[in-house]
């Protein structure tokens, strides 16, 4: 028996009404109509409307690319590209045809495909794949098995998952793991994974643990050729030892605007370190600085500006498909500066804790003000675009400045 006081509301009987009505798979006479309701009732406008969105298809002259005709020196790269997205595309990809199903899943095409495991779901399903399909483990090279957003009893279930994995996939060249991960990496006998170069890794991984408290973690160091950190630096962060083969390293400082020189002592001590570059959100005068500063520490050092679009697992995929792509657009904008505009001398000094002297001048630099700069908080440009329409001097705020202590 349905309680009187639910008729008595006008509003209740109606809310009531509309779930018995819908529980019993009829739709109330005033309720707003379904897209089922408009597929029935009006088939005339639902042709009109594929028909117009889909003209091209109807025309007679229209004919589709020849994906299938192209070479496979030129498909298995684009496939390869396009695989890297996401599982979802690798499914779709699976599913379209024979032909694209077989190279697919070809050995070559295998190589070049870059794997993104993010969730520890799909840790575990990759971990039965390897376990059932054995022959396809050569075929890893890339490989991101990080969980950015799980919790800490997740993480502490995908470690065991993550190593297991890696352990088995011994031809890697890319890798992207925690650094729990890791430890247990280098901790294990006898160490086969001598082909990896590109490590990207937690700042707050302890390399002197990783040096000297694991029997292969030199050895696996030492190798490495690119180094990326996740995540934005801490100031007890060390930024890593010494290490033979290093060419390049990234870190991503978020708005944080000082730079420490001692936790880049020691790797800036690498006889083959090319370039270190540091990604900010900082714009104009402070990321001016920022750049001066870390320029006066070493000339390779560069600050690119990071852009809302760049996701960590979107940038390694990009790394694995052309491993100098950021690295050319670090080097292009290594001296393109925001084009605000100049402090004042007094101002500048008293940020950096200049006392005002009787000489200093207010006058700002005879460049006018004006809003040519881009904000880049919100344009969106991808990387290896001129982000820039005017190059500042680079004596901009060198005189009466020091570093701060």
């Amino acid at each position: 028996m349905v309680n009187d006081g639910v008729y008595s509301n006008p509003g209740r009987r109606r809310k009531l009404g509309l779930s018995l009505g819908l529980a019993l798979g009829q739709v109330p006479k005033d309720h707003p109509p379904t897209l089922a309701d408009k597929l029935h009732l009006d088939p005339a406008a639902l042709d009109h409307t594929v028909r117009r969105k889909f003209s091209h298809l109807l025309d007679s002259s229209y004919r589709p690319f020849p994906f299938a005709d192209l070479p496979v020196e030129l498909a298995l790269p684009i496939l390869s590209y396009a695989t890297g997205c996401s599982q979802g595309t690798y499914r779709s990809l699976l599913l379209t045809n024979k032909g694209i199903c077989d190279l697919i899943r070809a050995e070559e095409m295998l190589c070049g495909v870059s794997v993104i495991l993010s969730t520890p779901r799909q840790l575990e399903a990759f971990e039965w794949y390897l376990q059932t399909r054995p022959e396809a483990i050569p075929q890893i090279h890339g490989l991101w098995t990080v969980c950015p957003f799980s919790s800490e009893r997740e993480t502490r279930v995908s470690i065991p998952v993550s190593t297991s994995i890696i352990q088995m996939c011994t031809n890697i060249r890319s890798l992207a793991c925690h650094p729990d991960v890791l430890y247990n990496l280098v901790d294990i006998s006898p160490f086969q994974h001598t082909r990896c170069v590109d490590l990207t890794i937690d700042s707050g991984m302890s390399w002197s643990a990783v040096m000297h408290s694991y029997p292969h973690g030199a050895e696996f160091l030492h190798q490495i050729q690119r180094l990326h950190f996740l995540g934005a630096i801490f100031p007890y962060s060390d930024m890593g030892p010494t290490l033979n083969n290093l060419t390049r390293m990234s870190m991503a400082m978020g708005s944080v605007t000082n730079i420490w020189l001692i936790k880049f002592w020691d790797v800036l001590k690498s006889p083959k370190l090319q370039q270190m570059v540091i990604t900010t959100r900082l714009t104009g005068d402070e990321q001016e600085f920022l750049a001066e500063d870390v320029h006066k520490i070493d000339p390779r050092f560069s600050v690119l500006y990071r852009r809302r679009r760049w996701r960590e697992p979107n940038l390694w995929h990009e790394s694995f498909q052309d491993p100098d792509r950021f690295w050319n657009q670090a080097t292009a904008e290594k001296h393109v500066l925001d084009p605000a505009r100049k402090r004042p001398v007094r101002e500048r000094n008293q940020r950096w804790g200049h006392p005002p002297s009787d000489t200093e001048s207010d006058s700002v630099s005879d460049t006018p003000e004006s809003d040519e700069g881009l904000d880049l908080a919100n344009e969106e440009i991808w990387p290896g675009l001129d982000i820039y329409k005017n190059p500042t001097k680079l004596a901009l705020a060198l005189a009466g400045r020091r570093n701060p202590t």
